[in-house]
């Protein structure tokens, strides 16, 4: 089921890709949390064709914006980050390496390399966060966000 959910999530990603500029979603802080909540989230946010600035840490399940919006709508400010780790089952509690997979074989080649040279799914803990920083990212060439407007 959750499986369906992620490939239909990609498709949407490639209807997408017409779609109208609709504004801004900016991320601050997203701690992750159910993964068919996020998948709904940013399948949605993929089709509406708003730009992100992840300007925060975005956990666990709100990595899966990577494979969602095109890298070409997303911009990473300063001190942002993407934080991934095992993905566990949030009624039993326990690890999901066949799920944690699926994940990353949908996130854009960069990332999924970077998670791999970590040792992939094979090494990936609950508790354990692997960062990914701004200046990581820069380098993959994601863009950087402009500075944000002081008021």
């Amino acid at each position: 089921m959750i499986r369906q959910m992620l490939l239909a999530g990609v498709a949407a990603l490639f209807l997408a890709t017409g779609a109208v500029h609709a504004g801004t979603t900016v991320l601050y802080y997203e701690p992750g949390g159910d993964i068919i909540d996020h998948l709904r989230r940013w399948s949605e946010l993929a089709t509406s064709g708003d730009n992100v600035e992840i300007r925060g840490t975005c956990v666990s399940a709100c990595t899966m914006i990577m494979a969602y919006v095109p890298r070409e709508r997303i911009c990473f400010g300063t001190h942002s980050s993407l934080q991934f780790h095992m993905a566990r089952s949030e009624k039993t509690g326990k690890a999901m390496p066949e799920m944690t997979q699926s994940m990353l074989d949908l996130y854009p080649e960069d990332i999924r390399k970077w998670l791999i040279a970590r040792g992939g799914v094979d090494k990936m803990t609950i508790m354990d966060k692997w960062v990914l920083k701004d200046w990581q990212l820069w380098s993959m060439g994601y863009r950087k966000c402009e500075p944000e407007a002081r008021s």
